[in-house]
């Protein structure tokens, strides 16, 4: 799960507000790594117990009590990293979704700048074109005043 918080005043302009993401969920390596821990250590206690027996064991025997011991090990692992994977992705969704929304907002900002942009030069023309004029008055009616 990704919580957004809103971060009010930015450093350029202080009526801007900005996203920010924080990722929130369990960490699977870690829940990994203590599993395998004490995963590790029931076995170990076992095999104490039944020490002479895995010397002396054949090693087709060897390889299938390695098999025995090592796959719900290895299993648990393949479930801890496809329940990872679901959680990036989970993330990486997310986060474009915000993405998305920003781009929005940016979008619609730059709308507003072209308006402003577009108003002013309107307004610029609008000038000139009474600058024009008013030159063209005063060389019209300037001539025949004098």
């Amino acid at each position: 799960m990704i919580r957004e918080t809103e971060v009010s005043e930015t450093e350029n302009d202080p009526d801007e507000t900005k996203a920010e993401l924080i990722l929130v969920g369990p960490n699977f390596f870690r829940i990994g790594l203590w599993m395998t821990i004490l995963y590790s250590l029931i076995v170990g206690a076992y095999c104490t117990g039944v020490w002479d027996r895995i010397l002396t064991m054949e090693p087709n025997e060897f390889g299938d009590f390695l098999a025995g011991v090592l796959g719900p090990l290895a299993l648990a692992w393949i479930v801890l990293g496809f329940l990872q994977q679901g959680q990036e992705l989970r993330f990486s969704r997310d986060a474009l979704l915000l993405q998305a929304r920003e781009l929005r907002h940016s979008v619609l900002h730059q709308s507003e700048i072209a308006d402003a942009a577009r108003e002013a030069n309107n307004i610029e023309k609008a000038r000139m074109a009474q600058d024009s004029k008013d030159r063209i008055d005063d060389m019209i009616f300037g001539r025949f005043s004098r």
